[in-house]
């Protein structure tokens, strides 16, 4: 895939862009993360895209460290049957970006990504479900085979879209600088997420942490849905799109 990546970055052209503001050598790394952190403060949906990305990655810790622990462990699966279900989330989001290609431009950002983080949800929901029951050996192995995979495809629609996004909204001048607020902030999620879900994966069955966390992201989601649709900030929100 690296290499499938290097050619493709070989194949295009690349117009740089020399404008920058005047200030921007004397800023600090600190002052530049404020100046991007007060530019998605101030925008209602890339704020909520920023949230909504926290959250997930926060949660989705829990498939990182409990599922192998969970296939191998619990349901004593080998690691070769492990690999098979990890390698399907790289292929998921290499078929679904392929499809983003193929698709009209997406639009109504903040929409998309409320509503696809809900089916992350109810995925994971799914997940708690399917490590509650009885299911074991091959057809434990191919659901979650398809189960990764589909997961994948899902993140795909979500995480390139919102990277397009910022690419069209941001002005060019504090791209930088928003993105690596962006960045910073969701790989802060990460370790958060996985000194929570290690204890819990210490003390609980996988099943029910992930039927807790799945309804706990369909909740949140759900619950900024209702805001776009009824809150005075829908109005900020055209004006964002």
């Amino acid at each position: 895939m690296e290499i499938i990546s290097a050619l493709i970055v070989l194949t295009m052209r690349f117009h740089p862009v020399t404008r920058l503001l005047a200030d921007d050598h004397a800023k600090s790394q600190w002052q530049q993360f404020r100046v991007g952190l007060r530019y998605i403060r101030d925008r209602f949906t890339l704020r909520t895209i920023v949230l909504v990305g926290i959250l997930l990655n926060f949660l989705f810790s829990s498939i990182d460290i409990g599922l192998p622990y969970a296939i191998v462990q619990t349901r004593h699966l080998s690691s070769a049957q492990l690999s098979w279900v990890l390698s399907a989330f790289a292929a998921g989001i290499l078929l679904g970006n392929l499809l983003l290609m193929v698709m009209p431009t997406v639009k109504r950002i903040l929409r998309l990504v409320l509503g696809l983080g809900a089916v992350i949800g109810l995925l994971v929901v799914l997940l708690g479900s399917v490590f509650l029951s009885t299911l074991n050996g091959q057809w434990l192995i191919g659901l979650l085979i398809g189960w990764s995979l589909l997961v994948g495809i899902v993140l795909a629609f979500i995480n390139t879209p919102m990277s397009v996004y910022m690419q069209l909204t941001v002005p060019t001048e504090l791209l930088g600088r928003v993105d690596a607020t962006f960045s910073t902030l969701m790989q802060l999620a990460l370790p958060l997420g996985t000194l929570v879900y290690g204890s819990l994966f210490q003390a609980c069955a996988a099943g029910p942490v992930y039927l807790v966390t799945g309804l706990v992201i369909i909740g949140y989601l759900s619950y900024n849905m209702w805001r776009v649709h009824h809150s005075v900030a829908t109005k900020q929100i055209g004006n964002d799109e």
